[in-house]
């Protein structure tokens, strides 16, 4: 795991364009990674591009903390309408910013700010990152689209314990009460590594944790995470009326099993299509590919055809 003292991009900081003139050739997008902040610190990387839609898909991660660039695989074998853009927040992952007293609850006054950018967003979330918009009622008059991998509708860790011990996995209550009651790089390394059976079955497991311990990762968010979760009691604020959606998960997954949707009645709706890929995990697309692209392609034909405007 690369501590986030060490891994920064600020030698290719650059203003933020507005997003609409900002121009990528096709070269660039595999060969040189064009990274761009807001004047929040938010940063924006165009990960795939084409002229099949005038959509804008937001990946946000997950962690929280985790460094969007997991998602690299999963955008490039999807092959999106429009652009695919990886969102990180100020100290996620390798978006390391100078304050190191950071306010994390800034990141819940930004989700607003962001998806307005763009013009027809579509907002895929994983896991923590998927459970942003459903704080706010406002994204059923903003997003074009909402797609949920991996996420929640509601406090998870009963459901996680339950599946878990269904599942035969080891009990995570003395690495997480270590990590939470002394937050550091060792503590958090201890408690990713007790959470790997969680995230993974045992046939994608090295692979898996092979993927999350060399991600750049910041644990002051994740800490974060765990406790305003927690304190705020989470539940969902927004159920999609109109807005069409996605709902992913995996049959394997004892973070966030997807039995918390299917028990949720309130996500029931016609707007909504759910898919559980079978033998997977907490990020599906590692043992299943063609399945999560197979369910994106179903959701894309929910969703109405773009607007242009002067956005990007």
């Amino acid at each position: 795991m690369q501590s986030n003292n060490v891994v920064t991009f600020g030698a290719f900081k650059k203003p933020m364009k507005p997003i609409h003139e900002i121009k990528f050739a096709r070269e660039d997008l595999t060969h040189n990674p064009a990274f761009y902040w807001d004047e929040n610190n938010v940063r924006y990387q165009l990960a795939n591009s084409n002229e099949n839609g005038d959509y804008n898909w937001l990946f946000v991660p997950g962690g929280p903390g985790g460094d969007s660039s997991y998602y690299t695989g999963l955008v490039k074998s999807l092959n999106l309408p429009g652009k695919c853009w990886l969102i990180d927040f100020p100290q996620n992952g390798s978006n390391i910013v100078d304050s190191a007293d950071y306010n994390f609850d800034q990141w819940l006054d930004l989700y607003l700010k962001v998806i307005e950018k763009f013009n027809n967003p579509i907002y895929v979330g994983h896991s923590f990152g998927a459970m942003i918009p459903l704080f706010f009622p406002q994204s059923e008059d903003i997003l074009k689209g909402l797609v949920i991998l991996n996420g929640a509708p509601s406090l998870w860790f009963a459901e996680s314990a339950q599946k878990a011990k269904e599942k035969h996995r080891p009990d995570l209550t003395k690495p997480m009460q270590e990590f939470v009651g002394n937050p550091s790089e060792k503590t958090f390394a201890g408690a990713l590594e007790a959470c790997l059976p969680y995230y993974f079955p045992p046939e994608s497991l090295e692979q898996g944790g092979a993927l999350l311990k060399d991600l750049p990762f910041n644990y002051k968010a994740a800490l974060w995470g765990q406790l305003m979760m927690s304190t705020q009691g989470f539940d969902a604020k927004w159920i999609p009326q109109q807005t069409p959606t996605l709902i992913l998960g995996g049959s394997e997954d004892c973070i966030t099993p997807f039995s918390l949707f299917e028990k949720d009645q309130r996500f029931h709706r016609k707007n909504i299509l759910t898919k559980e890929v079978q033998n997977a995990g907490h990020i599906p697309w590692l043992e299943d590919t063609e399945a999560v692209r197979q369910a994106f392609n179903n959701f894309i034909r929910m969703i109405p055809s773009p607007k242009v405007s002067a956005k990007p």
